[in-house]
């Protein structure tokens, strides 16, 4: 959680301010902006997308479907994996997922992705290279350019990361209250850790 009230102080005015002086255009200062947010690994929603066309294209069908459960599942579905089970938690209904995508072209859908990947990741050297470039000769903004090139890829991972983690927590705190029959609506850490009120 620390990392998503960190991206909400990062000083994006400011760098809009001087990206925009160094390129002499707003539209190109917001284009960089953008390109420079890209998490360094896929968001973890294109994550679990190729990790079940990976599964899609396994010959062991029950074994796929039983890794995409206990490590995906809680990704897919509406709403919280707090409250319910998300659909793809459950291997047979991952089964029935992992059928569906197969019948379509798994690895030719893995190949789109990858070269979209990498498209995103040259827009980003690229757009990081002009900044640089147009910093060239002063100094602070050349060292502010790097700041925030750096800081800006690690604020896009850690707020993936974030999400991802949430979601694992949310639907292993369900399991356990299913497990020690308690109430999740109003569990606490004591409770998790096993503590017993004094």
């Amino acid at each position: 959680m620390s990392t998503h009230v960190v991206n909400w102080l990062l000083p994006e005015a400011h760098w809009e301010i001087l990206l925009t002086r160094l390129f002499g255009a707003r539209e190109m200062a917001l284009t960089c902006l953008s390109a420079l947010q890209l998490p360094a690994e896929p968001g973890h929603i294109l994550a679990a997308h190729t990790t079940l066309l990976t599964l899609a294209a396994a010959r062991d069908r029950r074994r796929a479907a039983e890794t995409l459960a206990a490590t995906t599942g809680h990704l897919y579905g509406p709403g919280s994996p707090a409250a319910t089970p998300m659909p793809c938690e459950d291997p047979a209904r991952a089964a029935a997922l992992l059928d569906a995508v197969s019948a379509a072209d798994p690895v030719a859908a893995t190949t789109v992705i990858t070269r979209g990947m990498a498209r995103a990741r040259a827009r980003r050297e690229a757009w990081q290279t002009a900044a640089i470039l147009a910093a060239a000769g002063d100094d602070d903004a050349l060292q502010q350019v790097r700041a925030l090139s750096l800081i800006l890829g690690w604020a896009a991972g850690s707020e993936e990361r974030r999400k991802e983690l949430r979601h694992r927590y949310l639907a292993a705190a369900r399991r356990w209250c299913g497990l020690a029959r308690a109430d999740p609506r109003c569990i606490t850490i004591a409770d998790l850790l096993g503590e017993q009120p004094p």
